[in-house]
């Protein structure tokens, strides 16, 4: 359970300098953004998509794309709720990302995963603003944090 929970830390704390410059000043913002948006989408959050959604704030606790099992892999409407879910996650745990759209792929062309296109703008460091369009493959048997 540590490494899940603390990996990032322990990586960070590992590569934090290298030659003199501050690992976060050598990442791309984009970059950065996209990788934790696809950590984010494949962990599943302990609470329902209802409970999340009650929630006045997300916090550490609730983490993750809350589970999807539920819904029809070719269903235009449980689709459109899926990037519903997918919105609500990334709005609550990756504030440099501005989330204009969320697209799924149906039917999904596998029944392990989906695939979502995100667009959006990202604020970077120094609060220039980068218009995104990313695909992210999205487990639908993802890893929870317990």
């Amino acid at each position: 359970m540590r490494d899940l929970l603390f990996h990032r830390f322990d990586n960070a704390a590992q590569s934090s300098q290298l030659n003199g410059y501050v690992e976060d000043e050598m990442v791309d913002d984009v970059a950065s953004v996209v990788r934790e948006v696809t950590l984010l989408l494949n962990t599943r959050s302990p609470l329902s998509a209802s409970d999340c959604a009650a929630l006045p704030r997300r916090t550490v606790l609730e983490y993750g794309l809350a589970d999807f099992l539920h819904l029809s892999p070719v269903s235009m409407d449980d689709a459109k709720q899926l990037a519903r879910f997918i919105r609500e996650a990334i709005v609550a745990y990756e504030p440099r990302l501005q989330v204009d759209s969320v697209v799924i792929d149906t039917p999904r062309p596998c029944r392990d995963a989906v695939y979502a296109v995100i667009s959006g703008q990202v604020c970077k460091r120094d609060l220039s603003i980068v218009p995104v369009h990313f695909p992210v493959q999205v487990a639908v048997a993802a890893r929870s944090i317990e």
